[in-house]
């Protein structure tokens, strides 16, 4: 089964990516990228079954990997349209962001530190997204996840700002006015 043009367009695939660029992901668009990645998880068990193909795929990591997404739909499901569509409510320094996070934990029946380690692995898996679809390098962005997930574990780390993302617009716009394309030198 593979993804049809209505499918790849309910999706907002090409918005999503946009999102990306400008640094600007929201919850709604973690929830699409969730719904291609089961699409593609149906797509490689298939894929499975084509000789040659079966030992290239680990069915334990896709299972894996989709378990944890449906533990965060499951987080993202209480969460307010207001609340998906600007994950900056969830920063430790916006207003009211305690009793938000327990009110997802509650409807969810998650506890409170799930909730907020997937709202923290949010906001780092949006930077690293955001800097490979700006086309950085992947080896240094996997350096500085490193990096930011043992801050995240002393409790040191701290989401990008506002500002931060006006710079990866500026570095987006800086990129894609340079052609592109077919052609170009």
């Amino acid at each position: 089964e593979s993804l049809a043009p209505e499918e790849l367009k309910e999706l907002d695939v090409e918005g999503v990516e946009q999102s990306l660029k400008d640094g600007n992901m929201n919850f709604d668009d973690f929830l699409k990228q969730l719904k291609l990645f089961d699409k593609m998880a149906a797509m490689a068990e298939m894929a499975k079954k084509i000789p040659g193909m079966g030992d290239k795929i680990n069915p334990d990591q896709f299972q894996q990997a989709g378990e944890r997404l449906k533990s965060y739909e499951t987080m993202m499901e209480p969460m307010t349209p207001e609340e998906r569509a600007n994950p900056d409510l969830f920063l430790p320094s916006a207003k009211g962001v305690k009793p938000r996070l327990q009110r997802i934990a509650d409807e969810s029946g998650k506890s409170l530190a799930d909730v907020q380690g997937f709202v923290g692995e949010f906001f780092m898996m949006r930077t690293v997204m955001t800097r490979v679809a700006n086309g950085e390098d992947m080896a240094t962005v996997q350096k500085d996840v490193k990096k930011q997930a043992q801050q995240m574990a002393q409790g040191k780390w701290k989401p990008k700002k506002e500002s931060d993302k006006k710079k990866l617009k500026k570095k987006a716009a800086k990129k894609s006015s340079g052609g592109g394309g077919f052609g170009s030198a």
